[in-house]
């Protein structure tokens, strides 16, 4: 697992991407959360709405899954795009240390969105990130080769935006391979991981 990663030339930022942690820290915004979506609103996402692969929203949850549009609320908006969006906490029983999903810019029907303090989300630093790359750089995350790499070096349950940053990646055509074996096969979990490492192993 450590041969294979390490053999990885590539990280978010030689790949022109970056990451940054949800700007809505809830306890500071609470005036502009809301659970009605009447007037205008935008959707907000939480650690809650992201599984692998899947965002699910909204949730039934006590916590609002809208943020009202104001003056406030705006310097606190992501524009609506394709981004990789990463847990930055996992339950120590949890599987995976790792959980991400991608998010394109047809899943949500906003101009923009709300992001949460306790998820990362991944984007690119000019341009917009494709949604071929986010479908390839979510699977590759979620990967349980990666989960295992990850484990080795990391023994705590926190998934910071520096160490997404520090992480090993693939050349762009490897995650752009993956996008496409994604999009064009409905596949499972299981199914996924398992041809994600394949081709990871066909280019190692």
């Amino acid at each position: 697992i450590v041969k294979i990663v390490k053999s990885w030339k590539y990280n978010l930022h030689s790949l022109g991407l970056n990451v940054s942690t949800g700007p809505i820290v809830p306890f500071r915004a609470r005036e502009i959360l809301t659970h009605n979506p009447a007037g205008e609103s935008v959707p907000l996402l939480w650690l809650q709405n992201i599984k692998t692969m899947n965002i699910s929203w909204p949730a039934k949850s006590r916590k609002p899954q809208y943020v009202k549009i104001t003056d406030k609320a705006k310097k606190l908006l992501v524009p609506n795009g394709n981004y990789v969006l990463v847990r930055r906490f996992s339950a120590k029983e949890e599987r995976k240390r790792i959980v991400a999903a991608p998010l394109t810019s047809k899943d949500l029907r906003a101009k923009f969105l709300g992001i949460e303090n306790h998820l990362n989300y991944i984007y690119r630093k000019v341009g917009k990130l494709s949604e071929i790359e986010a479908l390839g750089l979510a699977a590759i995350l979620n990967s349980s080769l990666l989960d295992s790499y990850f484990r080795i070096f990391n023994g705590n349950t926190q998934v910071s935006a520096t160490e997404l940053r520090n992480l090993p990646l693939p050349h762009s055509h490897i995650i752009e391979e993956v996008g496409s074996l994604i999009k064009s096969n409905h596949l499972t979990e299981q199914e996924t991981d398992e041809k994600v490492i394949n081709l990871i192993k066909q280019n190692a």
